[in-house]
Protein backbone atom coordinates (compact mmCIF):
# COMPACT_ATOMS: atom_id res chain seq x y z
CA UNK A 1 0.00 0.00 0.00
CA UNK A 2 1.16 3.61 -0.97
CA UNK A 3 0.61 6.71 1.46
CA UNK A 4 1.26 9.88 1.30
CA UNK A 5 4.48 11.60 3.36
CA UNK A 6 2.48 12.32 6.86
CA UNK A 7 1.82 15.86 7.74
CA UNK A 8 1.98 15.10 11.37
CA UNK A 9 -1.38 12.38 11.64
CA UNK A 10 -2.95 13.31 8.83
CA UNK A 11 -2.77 11.93 5.85
CA UNK A 12 -0.90 8.66 7.09
CA UNK A 13 -4.30 8.40 9.05
CA UNK A 14 -6.58 8.33 5.91
CA UNK A 15 -3.91 6.20 4.40
CA UNK A 16 -3.43 3.24 6.29
CA UNK A 17 -6.86 3.01 8.26
CA UNK A 18 -9.58 5.44 6.18
CA UNK A 19 -8.69 4.35 2.98
CA UNK A 20 -8.42 0.38 2.93
CA UNK A 21 -9.25 -1.08 6.27
CA UNK A 22 -13.10 -0.25 5.95
CA UNK A 23 -13.10 -2.40 2.65
CA UNK A 24 -11.19 -5.60 4.75
CA UNK A 25 -14.19 -6.17 7.34
CA UNK A 26 -11.43 -5.55 9.97
CA UNK A 27 -11.57 -2.92 12.99
CA UNK A 28 -8.78 -0.54 11.97
CA UNK A 29 -6.29 -1.39 14.53
CA UNK A 30 -6.76 -5.38 13.45
CA UNK A 31 -6.16 -4.06 9.97
CA UNK A 32 -2.99 -2.47 11.30
CA UNK A 33 -1.92 -5.39 12.78
CA UNK A 34 -1.98 -7.47 10.23
CA UNK A 35 -0.51 -4.80 7.99
CA UNK A 36 3.02 -4.90 9.33
CA UNK A 37 5.50 -6.99 9.19
CA UNK A 38 8.23 -7.57 11.85
CA UNK A 39 11.28 -6.03 10.81
CA UNK A 40 9.86 -4.08 7.78
CA UNK A 41 11.04 -0.76 6.75
CA UNK A 42 8.47 2.56 6.16
CA UNK A 43 9.10 6.03 6.47
CA UNK A 44 5.11 6.30 6.92
CA UNK A 45 5.11 4.00 9.72
CA UNK A 46 8.24 5.34 11.21
CA UNK A 47 6.74 8.51 11.46
CA UNK A 48 3.41 7.37 12.92
CA UNK A 49 5.27 4.86 15.70
CA UNK A 50 6.84 8.55 16.78
CA UNK A 51 3.85 10.53 16.52
CA UNK A 52 1.90 8.04 18.52
CA UNK A 53 5.10 8.16 21.32
CA UNK A 54 5.46 11.73 21.38
CA UNK A 55 1.26 12.14 22.24
CA UNK A 56 1.43 9.58 24.88
CA UNK A 57 4.46 11.14 26.04
CA UNK A 58 2.34 14.65 26.03
CA UNK A 59 0.31 14.60 28.56
CA UNK A 60 -3.06 15.10 26.69
CA UNK A 61 -5.96 13.81 28.06
CA UNK A 62 -7.56 11.05 26.28
CA UNK A 63 -10.10 13.11 25.43
CA UNK A 64 -8.24 15.49 23.50
CA UNK A 65 -6.01 12.71 21.93
CA UNK A 66 -9.29 11.56 20.51
CA UNK A 67 -10.37 15.00 19.46
CA UNK A 68 -7.13 15.73 17.74
CA UNK A 69 -7.15 11.92 15.54
CA UNK A 70 -11.02 12.69 14.33
CA UNK A 71 -9.81 16.20 13.38
CA UNK A 72 -6.38 15.55 11.84
CA UNK A 73 -7.98 12.62 9.76
CA UNK A 74 -10.97 15.07 8.84
CA UNK A 75 -13.75 13.69 11.26
CA UNK A 76 -13.77 10.40 9.09
CA UNK A 77 -12.59 8.15 12.10
CA UNK A 78 -12.95 8.49 16.08
CA UNK A 79 -11.03 5.95 18.63
CA UNK A 80 -14.20 5.43 20.69
CA UNK A 81 -16.36 3.80 17.44
CA UNK A 82 -14.14 1.05 18.15
CA UNK A 83 -14.98 1.11 21.71
CA UNK A 84 -11.47 2.97 22.66
CA UNK A 85 -10.43 5.75 24.37
CA UNK A 86 -7.83 7.98 22.72
CA UNK A 87 -5.11 6.86 25.25
CA UNK A 88 -6.22 3.70 24.41
CA UNK A 89 -6.03 3.90 20.86
CA UNK A 90 -2.25 6.13 20.63
CA UNK A 91 -1.27 2.94 22.61
CA UNK A 92 -2.20 0.35 20.61
CA UNK A 93 -0.70 2.02 17.36
CA UNK A 94 2.80 2.50 19.87
CA UNK A 95 2.76 -1.21 20.80
CA UNK A 96 1.95 -2.60 16.76
CA UNK A 97 4.49 -0.37 15.52
CA UNK A 98 7.27 -0.75 18.18
CA UNK A 99 6.88 -5.01 17.39
CA UNK A 100 7.28 -3.51 13.58
CA UNK A 101 10.94 -2.72 14.02
CA UNK A 102 13.29 0.34 15.13
CA UNK A 103 12.11 3.57 14.01
CA UNK A 104 14.07 5.19 11.48
CA UNK A 105 14.24 8.76 13.22
CA UNK A 106 13.37 9.32 16.61
CA UNK A 107 11.06 12.99 17.86
CA UNK A 108 13.16 15.91 16.57
CA UNK A 109 15.19 17.51 18.98
CA UNK A 110 13.99 21.37 19.39
CA UNK A 111 16.11 24.49 20.92
CA UNK A 112 14.02 26.54 23.27
CA UNK A 113 14.54 29.85 20.87
CA UNK A 114 12.80 27.82 17.99
CA UNK A 115 10.41 26.19 20.36
CA UNK A 116 9.07 29.82 21.21
CA UNK A 117 8.52 30.85 17.76
CA UNK A 118 6.04 27.03 17.38
CA UNK A 119 4.47 28.48 20.77
CA UNK A 120 4.13 31.87 18.71
CA UNK A 121 2.81 30.05 15.53
CA UNK A 122 -0.03 27.95 17.77
CA UNK A 123 -1.48 31.29 19.08
CA UNK A 124 -2.17 32.43 15.52
CA UNK A 125 -3.68 29.16 14.72
CA UNK A 126 -7.26 29.29 13.04
CA UNK A 127 -8.95 25.27 12.40
CA UNK A 128 -9.53 24.79 8.79
CA UNK A 129 -13.18 25.00 7.91
CA UNK A 130 -13.60 21.30 6.97
CA UNK A 131 -11.57 20.03 9.76
CA UNK A 132 -14.08 22.52 12.29
CA UNK A 133 -17.13 21.23 9.87
CA UNK A 134 -16.40 17.74 10.67
CA UNK A 135 -14.97 17.44 13.87
CA UNK A 136 -16.03 20.69 15.80
CA UNK A 137 -13.78 21.89 18.59
CA UNK A 138 -13.24 25.52 19.14
CA UNK A 139 -10.36 27.42 18.74
CA UNK A 140 -9.18 27.91 22.13
CA UNK A 141 -9.13 24.25 22.90
CA UNK A 142 -6.95 23.50 19.48
CA UNK A 143 -4.75 25.78 20.40
CA UNK A 144 -4.43 24.59 23.87
CA UNK A 145 -3.93 21.33 23.02
CA UNK A 146 -0.84 22.23 20.53
CA UNK A 147 0.40 24.88 23.45
CA UNK A 148 0.69 21.33 25.41
CA UNK A 149 2.96 19.55 22.69
CA UNK A 150 4.98 22.56 22.71
CA UNK A 151 4.96 22.60 26.48
CA UNK A 152 5.70 18.76 26.73
CA UNK A 153 8.56 18.99 24.26
CA UNK A 154 7.27 18.24 21.28
CA UNK A 155 7.26 21.21 19.22
CA UNK A 156 8.48 19.45 15.72
CA UNK A 157 5.21 17.36 16.10
CA UNK A 158 3.25 20.53 17.37
CA UNK A 159 4.86 22.26 14.33
CA UNK A 160 3.47 19.47 11.73
CA UNK A 161 -0.14 19.41 12.98
CA UNK A 162 -0.25 23.38 12.96
CA UNK A 163 0.61 23.04 8.98
CA UNK A 164 -1.93 20.17 8.44
CA UNK A 165 -4.99 21.59 10.29
CA UNK A 166 -4.85 25.35 9.71
CA UNK A 167 -4.13 24.73 5.87
CA UNK A 168 -7.48 26.12 4.44
CA UNK A 169 -7.46 29.38 6.75
CA UNK A 170 -3.72 29.75 6.27
CA UNK A 171 -4.57 32.18 4.10
CA UNK A 172 -6.60 34.14 6.53
CA UNK A 173 -2.85 35.10 8.23
CA UNK A 174 -0.89 38.24 7.02
CA UNK A 175 1.68 38.26 4.05
CA UNK A 176 4.67 38.95 7.29
CA UNK A 177 3.69 36.07 9.81
CA UNK A 178 3.16 33.34 6.61
CA UNK A 179 6.72 34.23 5.72
CA UNK A 180 7.56 33.41 9.61
CA UNK A 181 5.74 30.48 10.13
CA UNK A 182 7.38 28.92 6.69
CA UNK A 183 10.78 29.77 7.99
CA UNK A 184 9.68 28.20 11.34
CA UNK A 185 8.55 25.25 9.63
CA UNK A 186 12.38 24.86 7.27
CA UNK A 187 14.54 25.48 10.60
CA UNK A 188 12.63 22.26 12.20
CA UNK A 189 13.96 20.31 8.78
CA UNK A 190 10.24 19.93 7.17
CA UNK A 191 10.66 19.86 3.14
CA UNK A 192 9.36 22.92 0.65
CA UNK A 193 6.43 20.47 -0.11
CA UNK A 194 4.59 20.71 3.68
CA UNK A 195 4.05 24.27 3.22
CA UNK A 196 2.31 23.36 -0.47
CA UNK A 197 -0.22 21.91 1.54
CA UNK A 198 -1.14 25.08 2.53
CA UNK A 199 -3.67 27.89 0.22
CA UNK A 200 -1.97 30.57 -0.98
CA UNK A 201 -3.83 33.78 -0.76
Amino acid sequence: MDTPVSLGLGNLALGLFVQSWRRSGQSAIEHLRSYVRPGGRSPHLDQCADDARCLLASGLAAEDLERLWCWSTGGNHLPSQEGLTGREWMSAVSEILAAYGRPAHMPHEVDAATAARVAHAVELFRPGPQHMDRCPMSTVDARRILRQLVDSGHAELAMRLFLTLSNASFSLVAPELRAEIAATSRDLGHPDHFLEEIDEP
